[in-house]
Parts: C-alpha cells; sequence; structure tokens
C-alpha cells in the first residue's frame, strides 16, 4: 500500500472517486463565488453608479473570511464535513436568490446584508473542504491532492496567464541576491 500510494501523482489522486467528487464540488462553489460576487459588483454600479459603493460592497465580501474564518475551522472541525459542505452551498443558493428582491439604489442595503451573509456562509466551505481531503487522500498522496485543487482555482501566477513572455536571463547578481549569497565587491 505505502509504495501504490507514494506513487500518487495528480492523475492518480483525481481516479480516487471521492476526492473527485470534492474537487468538482470546489469548482463549482468557486465558480459560483466568483460569479455571485461579480454580480454583486455590477449590480451595486448599475444601481448607484457609486465607486463607494462599490468599494463598500468588496469590504462586505472581505470581512467574513478574515474575522470569521478561524471560528468556521473551529465548528467545522466539530462537524460533519461533508454536511457542512452541502448545507453552506444549499444556503447560499438561498441567499443568492433573494438578489432578485432588489430593484432600486433605495434596497441597495439588502445586497450589503445578502452579500455579508453568502460570505459568511461561504467560510464554513473551505475549512469544511480542506479538511475533508486528508481524510479521503492516502498521506502521501495529500501533496499531490493539493495540486489539482490549486490548478482547479481560476487565478494563477503572472507566468502562466502570459506564457508567450519570455523571461530575461538573470545576471549573476540577481541570482546571488535571491539564493542569499553575499555580494562580492
Amino acid at each position: 500500500m505505502s509504495k501504490l500510494s507514494s506513487e500518487l501523482n495528480a492523475r492518480g489522486v483525481l481516479a480516487i472517486r471521492d476526492f473527485r467528487f470534492v474537487w468538482v464540488a470546489q469548482m463549482i462553489s468557486d465558480l459560483g463565488d466568483g460569479l455571485t460576487n461579480l454580480a454583486l459588483l455590477l449590480v451595486v454600479n448599475a444601481l448607484t453608479g457609486s465607486t463607494a459603493a462599490l468599494a463598500l460592497m468588496a469590504i462586505v465580501l472581505a470581512v467574513p473570511p478574515v474575522t470569521i474564518g478561524l471560528l468556521a475551522g473551529v465548528y467545522v472541525d466539530r462537524l460533519d464535513r461533508r454536511r457542512v459542505m452541502l448545507a453552506a452551498d444549499a444556503l447560499r443558493v438561498l441567499i443568492v436568490l433573494g438578489f432578485i428582491v432588489v430593484r432600486s439604489a433605495d434596497q441597495v442595503w439588502v445586497l450589503y446584508l445578502l452579500g455579508f451573509l453568502e460570505a459568511t456562509v461561504g467560510t464554513f466551505f473551505t475549512p469544511a473542504r480542506m479538511a475533508l481531503v486528508p481524510t479521503i487522500v492516502p498521506k502521501d498522496g495529500l501533496l499531490a491532492a493539493n495540486e489539482p485543487r490549486s490548478k482547479g482555482r481560476w487565478s494563477g501566477s503572472r507566468r502562466s496567464r502570459r506564457p508567450w513572455r519570455r523571461r530575461r536571463p538573470e545576471s549573476g547578481r540577481s541570482r546571488r541576491r535571491r539564493s542569499g549569497c553575499p555580494e562580492w565587491p
């Protein structure tokens, strides 16, 4: 078993049925999160035309992961992680349906409230997913299990977004500086 699990790469980990389900759930959830945040910002902009209102919405969406995220991890550790993930996504669907009641700039406060609630519920999904992976994947496959999860993210490194750009060769000085070698006079 140890020899088999030590040979697990990203494809091998994706061959594990339960991990594949979690990975697909992450893809769907991340796509939904991104589209929900985009929709909130577009609707606030369309209703108010105010950059201050957009900034406030961005803050409303950013505060829950920072403030409630630590507490969410504690509660998720005590509950069934799969149920937490399903409940979080189901609640977020219901919250997002509340967006349709907002019709004018006078009701933008409802979007702020719903955005805050959606981001708060979303903070429970991520620690549940992260804690579920080690229970599904063998210990020697955890490194490979993290690779497909990170590749599933929409954002990438600067180099991966523009692969056609070539890097300039580094001079010896910049290579030494980056590696921590001392500079010679």
